[in-house]
């Protein structure tokens, strides 16, 4: 059997680069860790609102659009709010 020392080592050089940093607990401040439960409440009550308001608009959209098949281009706030994407072309 051939040994996988190699694969060890790049996968363990992937996670120390690009992996989630977790800090412990224990050693955070205060700050931080009124920082940090402040972020995840604000993310939770985030989703609350959003998830609600997402299957509304999307039910509203089935039962008053004119076709009924759902497609990720209806969605394109640009066109719905009749916005232009900025553009550098001839400054």
């Amino acid at each position: 059997m051939a040994c996988n020392c190699g694969t060890k080592e790049e996968i363990d050089k992937l996670y120390r680069a690009y992996g989630e940093k977790l800090d412990n607990w224990d050693s955070l401040t205060v700050g931080e860790k009124v920082k940090n439960v402040i972020y995840k409440i604000l993310t939770i009550l985030t989703w609350v609102i959003v998830l609600p308001l997402m299957t509304i608009y999307i039910l509203l959209f089935l039962f008053w659009s004119e076709d009924k098949r759902i497609n990720v281009q209806n969605f394109n706030l640009l066109r719905i709010f009749k916005l232009k994407p900025s553009t550098n072309e001839g400054n």
